[in-house]
């Protein structure tokens, strides 16, 4: 498979109604490979589609209709999709398993900074939230470096600048037992963030 068939089967799943995310995985070579290290073996030639909604018969024909003649599909859901003779080829892709994370943020308030005249805490969340729903993607981990970003800008001071210094994020499957530290994932799950599960310390 070429960069550009993975992207046609991307963008053709996309395409589904009620899909919100979608992940594609190859194995070009001619021998078993993991999708992750250690996790998932892919056949020999042959690619596994993770999605995030949508309609199984709708995803199948259009992995059907881009995917290329001897490439395999795994996965755990299976489609049968007639070709114009009617001769059924089934397809397979993974319906993605959400897995909720728990974020904590340790900051400290800028002199002046007018930080809770520009939403507080309640910024920093829907900030951490939008971006965990736009580009948090099946099969990645899940980091704390993205997350420092996010909180470290959601509100801008009246000078201009942060108006927090964040010292540190933490992160974890249960809010007892967040950690600074990244989340692994498998290749079939994704991390989802709720606005309940973000808590807050702040620094003296």
């Amino acid at each position: 498979p070429t960069a550009g068939f993975l992207d046609s089967i991307r963008a053709g799943v996309l395409a589904v109604p009620g899909v919100g995310k979608v992940k594609v995985h190859e194995n070009d070579s001619g021998t078993q490979a993991d999708v992750k290290t250690g996790d998932q073996a892919l056949a020999p030639h042959s690619v596994a589609v993770i999605v995030t909604g949508g309609s199984a018969s709708a995803i199948g024909a259009a992995i059907y209709a881009r995917k290329t003649p001897g490439v395999a599909t795994v996965g755990s859901t299976e489609v049968a999709v007639n070709d114009t003779l009617g001769i059924p080829h089934v397809m397979r892709y993974t319906e993605a398993t959400e897995v909720p994370y728990y974020v904590k943020v340790k900051y400290r308030e800028r002199p002046g900074s007018g930080f809770g005249a520009g939403g507080g805490e309640a910024a920093v969340t829907a900030a951490l939230v939008a971006w965990s729903e736009e580009h948090q993607q099946p099969s990645e981990d899940v980091y704390r470096f993205f997350h420092d970003a996010v909180a470290q800008n959601a509100v801008e001071g009246l000078d201009g600048l942060p108006a927090i210094v964040v010292e540190d994020v933490q992160l974890g499957f249960a809010a007892e037992t967040v950690a600074s530290t990244d989340l692994a994932l498998t290749w079939n799950q994704i991390g989802t963030l709720a606005a309940e599960a973000v808590a807050f310390e702040v620094v003296t």
